[in-house]
C-alpha cells in the first residue's frame, strides 16, 4: 500500500513527497472515527481530493472506505473525485453537511485558469450498506446524503459500474448527474 495525500501529487498542492502526479492506488480506510476533536470543531472527511490529474489516465484507483464513523462533517463526509474501482460500504455519518460524494474529473492543466486536457473517465464504484443523516451546517446549506456526477466541464468523463444499494439515508436525497451509468442488474437507491 502506498501512502499518499489523497491527492495526485502537482507541484502546487503538495508540501511532501515528489510532484509527479502518481495517483493513489491500493487503499484501505476502516475502521476509523473523524469527528470533533478536544479543541477543535469537526471538520470530519474521511477521503477527498481535488485534482484530476494533468493526463488523461492519472486517476486514483482500489480504494475501500468501510465500517468508519462520522460525526458532524462540514461538507461531504466522503469526497472521492476521480477515482475508480472505489467500495464505500457499512460506513455511518451522523449529522454531517453531506454524506457520498463520488465523482470524475477531467484531466486538467495546474496553471490558472486550469484548462481541460481530456477526458478521465472512472468505473466501478459500490456505495452500500452505509447508513448516513444529512443536517443542514451553521451556515444553512445541506448538500446530498450519496450523490455521484460525472465531469462535464470541458470533456465528459462518464463514470460508469455504479452499485448503490442498501443505503439507508435521513435529511439528505440521492442524485446522480447525467453520464452516469449503473452496473447491470442493478437498481440505483432514488
Amino acid at each position: 500500500m502506498r501512502p499518499s495525500n489523497s491527492n495526485l501529487p502537482l507541484s502546487n498542492n503538495t508540501w511532501a513527497g515528489a510532484s509527479d502526479g502518481t495517483p493513489t492506488v491500493d487503499v484501505q480506510v476502516q475502521r476509523n472515527y473523524a469527528g470533533a476533536s478536544g479543541s477543535q470543531p469537526s471538520w470530519a472527511k474521511l477521503v477527498g481530493s481535488h485534482t484530476g490529474g494533468e493526463k488523461v489516465g492519472q486517476v486514483h484507483a482500489r480504494v475501500l472506505i468501510e465500517g468508519n464513523v462520522v460525526d458532524n462533517a462540514k461538507w461531504d463526509a466522503v469526497g472521492a473525485m476521480n477515482t475508480t474501482d472505489i467500495i464505500v460500504r457499512g460506513n455511518t455519518i451522523n449529522n454531517s453537511v453531506g454524506g457520498i460524494y463520488v465523482s470524475s474529473m477531467s484531466a486538467r492543466t495546474v496553471g490558472q485558469p486550469p484548462v481541460q486536457v481530456g477526458p478521465n473517465p472512472v468505473s466501478g464504484v459500490d456505495i452500500i450498506d452505509n447508513q448516513v443523516t444529512v443536517a443542514a451546517g451553521t451556515s444553512g446549506a445541506s448538500r446530498n446524503a450519496v450523490r455521484v456526477s460525472a465531469d462535464t466541464v470541458g470533456f465528459v468523463s462518464p463514470v460508469s459500474d455504479v452499485a448503490v444499494t442498501g443505503n439507508r439515508v435521513s435529511g439528505g436525497s440521492f442524485y446522480y448527474t447525467p453520464n452516469v451509468t449503473f452496473r447491470p442488474g442493478t437498481t440505483p437507491q432514488r
